[in-house]
């Protein structure tokens, strides 16, 4: 559907869309098909494209392919879901974000994310697993390259044959893991990369739907060029809302909600308990001359900041999408599920593929492919 639309709104660029959107499919199908394969190995072809577009960015990608300015655009306007902007972003990250969108469509989940939780948590038990909440953990202590045991700040200490985490690995490599353990290169790799972007989001509970206000379900609002709003993120120097990012809620018995994002630093504030509300004022401001009337349908809002995300889920920063996006080599590697500690795995957005829930799950997959190998390699 994509495709037949692009073309029929840029007749003259027929040709060079069908170019492009032939290779994007070949690579999505290269990095899809050990999955259906139960595997985990890169085939030839998915290490091509990495090698041919190496250090290259997205924008020059794009480029290479279509030259009409304003269907660019709509290639480079999907950059929100990256974090970083097309001049600086990495082309297989953004090729598979267009492409998994393009093919597998958007989705949302019948009463959030919180089903996703309680089913996962569910399976845990199941199992015989336990999950400890407001259980935070002030050591990682291993000896002879494995994980002996992790140390709780209520004292309690657990051990395990395998270990996953999937918080910052700044703070895991750099402070949790007893510092004999450590290893320098992969510190040395940590101070060569750096956390994406973080951001102030709305959580709004709305009092009717606002279908005929918004109709899609995904908006982007940019009030500058890419670039311009991206350096004023990086220098802390954006007086005004420059960019929204709005998410809605299908509408469900009349009941329907929406989130608005604005991606900023965690250094940009010193005081987030006061700069989320101020935020959040400008924000508002904004989306009413934007959408008229959205305000008045707004029955509750709670509002979430860098600091917010960094104290619930120890992303450095606040960082929404694990490592910034970036198209130098090192960016585009980010850190592998193995660690320089044998049953230590690291998983979730800082690792390959990188940020966003389909990325962050088929790392989680690749995590678990990996442990069930250590587990068959095993001695009866």
């Amino acid at each position: 559907k994509i495709i037949d639309k692009l073309i029929k709104d840029f007749p003259h660029q027929k040709s060079n869309i069908e170019r492009l959107f032939a290779e994007m499919k070949s690579f999505y199908d290269a990095f899809t098909a050990p999955i259906h394969s139960d595997s985990i190995l890169e085939s030839d072809s998915y290490r091509d494209f990495l090698i041919k577009n190496m250090n290259k960015t997205y924008k020059e990608y794009i480029d290479s392919f279509i030259d009409e300015p304003v269907l660019c655009q709509i290639f480079y306007s999907q950059w929100p879901f990256g974090g970083s902007v097309p001049s600086r972003a990495p082309v297989a990250f953004y090729v598979l974000m267009f492409i998994v969108h393009a093919i597998e469509g958007s989705h949302y989940l019948q009463n959030g994310f919180k089903t996703l939780a309680d089913l996962l948590a569910s399976i845990i038990i199941a199992n015989g697993g336990e999950i400890k909440t407001k259980a935070k953990v002030c050591e990682v202590f291993a000896e002879n390259q494995n994980v002996r045991h992790v140390t709780l700040t209520s004292g309690e200490q657990f051990t395990a044959e395998y270990f996953v985490s999937n918080i910052s690995p700044y703070h895991l490599h750099g402070e949790l893991i007893n510092q004999a353990a450590r290893n320098k290169v992969w510190l040395r790799r940590l101070s060569n990369l750096n956390p994406s972007v973080s951001a102030v989001i709305l959580y709004l509970g709305l009092s009717t739907t606002i279908d005929d206000i918004i109709p899609d379900s995904i908006h982007f609002w940019f009030g500058d060029t890419n670039d311009s709003i991206f350096e004023k993120i990086q220098q802390n120097s954006a007086k005004e809302i420059d960019h929204l990012i709005f998410l809605k809620s299908p509408s469900k018995s009349g009941i329907q909600t929406l989130t608005i994002m604005n991606f900023l630093q965690k250094s940009y504030s010193e005081n987030w308990k006061l700069g989320k509300r101020v935020l959040s004022e400008k924000i508002l401001c904004k989306v009413e001359t934007i959408f008229p009337g959205l305000r008045n349908r707004i029955s509750l809002m709670e509002i979430g900041s860098p600091a917010t995300f960094e104290r619930y889920t120890e992303n450095t920063g606040g960082a929404i999408y694990g490592f910034e996006n970036t198209s130098s080599v090192y960016g585009e590697a980010k850190l592998p599920i193995n660690t320089y500690l044998k049953n230590l795995f690291q998983t979730g957005h800082w690792g390959k593929p990188g940020g966003g829930i389909w990325n962050a799950m088929y790392n989680g997959y690749s995590a678990s492919q990996l442990i069930k190998q250590n587990l068959q390699k095993k001695p009866e």
